[in-house]
């Protein structure tokens, strides 16, 4: 009975730890499915296709999903690290702040796009996406409007002290939406300028 008493009173708190544990390994798949998700979803808009990819017609590899994280994360630290960095060292916002976060705005997603149209972060080789940018400026910057302006304005709603569950999820299934909306866009101004880019790729339509 002592026995059965003691692990009455641990159990609620093993089965919590389990759980825990559970959890944090499930958020860690479903953050990488996301990310591979969004790689999916430019990749089929840059061959033409208009509807979101079925992603669970063929569950990707957990290789094939860490390798989409590493292509979305590490283009966005090589961007986004000079002005982090900088930031930091300064103590603060300046000139040279704002000038660094601009370059890489301005960068980003040409950079993401080639990195995931040659689904390698060897496709960040600035001479190659610098020349696509110059055949492709005036369509570029409406592309970057598109990407910006939702940050703006999201940025701009108030935000509140305490913000009751059921806001703090639409507002997160409004981000993933965003964010297929963008992945789209992004893989569209491929399907449409890929001649100006000439990057050859396997599956360009000629």
């Amino acid at each position: 009975p002592q026995l059965l008493n003691t692990i009455e009173r641990i159990l609620p708190y093993i089965l919590a730890f389990l759980f825990s544990i559970a959890a944090f390994f499930v958020k860690i798949l479903i953050f990488l499915y996301i990310y591979w998700y969004l790689a999916e979803c430019v990749r089929e808009s840059a061959y033409g296709w208009i509807r979101a990819p079925h992603g669970f017609g063929g569950l990707p590899t957990l290789k094939d999903m860490f390798g989409q994280v590493v292509n979305i994360i590490g283009c966005f630290a090589v961007f986004l690290g000079p002005f982090v960095i900088y930031t930091i060292f300064a103590g603060g916002m300046n000139i040279i702040s704002w000038f660094l976060l601009v370059i890489a705005v301005f960068l980003y997603p040409m950079g993401l796009l080639s990195v995931l149209m040659h689904d390698s972060v060897r496709g960040l080789n600035f001479r190659t996406f610098i020349k696509s940018i110059s055949n492709t400026f005036c369509p570029y910057l409406g592309l970057i409007i598109l990407f910006v302006g939702p940050i703006l304005i999201i940025r701009m709603i108030p935000a509140q002290e305490q913000e009751p569950l059921f806001s703090d999820v639409i507002f997160r299934f409004v981000i993933i939406y965003a964010a297929l909306i963008g992945a789209h866009l992004l893989g569209r101004f491929y399907w449409k300028y890929q001649h100006r880019l000439n990057w050859d790729l396997e599956g360009d339509k000629k």
